[in-house]
């Protein structure tokens, strides 16, 4: 028969919390190295208009959690405040014009700044609208799942590019469809 520990907290030889336990158990992980943090989850409270033939930034505004207070409401960016590898979750949900056949698709950018003077690509999975249907305006939902690296100090913000002739929408929460467009980030352990 194998042994049997029962403990209420796990501390470190300096006497700082590792773990906690409620006695229910449910355990809490105290230490940074054992928490999937920096992590933040964020959507749009109105439709961004998608501007014709570009990209636009989505207005990423409401903060469902953000561990470090990193993200920027009123210019739709995060800060990243840990270098490592993060698990990043992007969902557009779009318009499409009536019988048009059209590229779009999310797109990830990073910069040094958070001005983003110069802007660089990190994913862009572009998809083609079918179109096919002439008298049908369907909605697609456009995402990017994917884990990535980022250092410390790179500012991220997340647009929608629109091959179109025409503008359309990236809907948010005031389409009666919360969470339909939603963008969530988290480093991961150990990787």
């Amino acid at each position: 028969m194998g042994s049997i520990i029962k403990v209420n907290e796990y501390k470190d030889f300096n006497n700082n919390d590792i773990m906690t336990s409620d006695g229910a158990g449910v355990v809490t992980p105290n230490a940074t190295g054992i928490k999937n943090t920096p992590a933040f989850s964020v959507t749009p409270s109105t439709s961004t208009t998608l501007a014709a033939a570009a990209y636009t930034l989505v207005q990423f505004n409401t903060v469902s959690f953000d561990t470090d207070s990193k993200y920027n409401t009123g210019s739709y960016y995060y800060e990243i405040s840990e270098t490592g590898k993060y698990l990043v979750q992007v969902q557009t949900r779009v318009q499409n014009q009536t019988g048009q056949q059209r590229y779009v698709g999310p797109v990830l950018y990073k910069d040094s700044s958070s001005g983003f003077g110069s802007e660089t690509l990190v994913s862009f999975p572009r998809n083609l609208t079918e179109g096919n249907n002439p008298t049908y305006d369907p909605e697609t939902v456009y995402s990017i799942n994917d884990i990535i690296s980022f250092t410390s100090g790179e500012f991220l913000r997340v647009k929608v590019y629109n091959q179109a002739s025409d503008t359309t929408l990236c809907f948010g929460d005031d389409s009666g469809q919360t969470r339909c467009s939603a963008w969530s980030m988290m480093k991961l352990i150990g990787a």
